[in-house]
């Protein structure tokens, strides 16, 4: 029940890093 929620973070985590592009 609560891996769906993680992985829907880590998702938007990971399109914020990719929003924000490589330092």
């Amino acid at each position: 029940m609560t891996l769906k929620v993680q992985t829907t973070a880590q998702r938007r985590n990971l399109m914020r890093l990719i929003i924000l592009g490589p330092r």
